[in-house]
């Protein structure tokens, strides 16, 4: 995630806003439907980024904060996370 204070878009023609799920917002496209970022209910502070949507460029060293996994209780029994 990045610091909400920190992020910065660099177009904001047709960007939107849109409650997606019952915690948590996503910045979206109006034109297309993409999908940029989702911020959490639980996390206001922190704006969670599509990789995809990222230019390598534009993220500084030390921009992120920390790095984490998600949806962990939902992975396969034989799936093992790397130290």
């Amino acid at each position: 995630p990045a610091s909400k204070e920190r992020f910065r878009w660099t177009a904001s023609d047709g960007l939107q806003l849109v409650r997606t799920t019952g915690h948590g917002q996503r910045h979206m496209c109006a034109t297309c439907g993409g999908v940029l970022t989702i911020v959490y209910d639980s996390q206001p502070d922190c704006i969670w980024p599509v990789a995809g949507a990222l230019d390598d460029e534009s993220v500084e060293d030390g921009e992120w904060y920390r790095v984490v996994h998600i949806c962990c209780s939902m992975m396969q029994p034989w799936y093992r996370l790397p130290d």
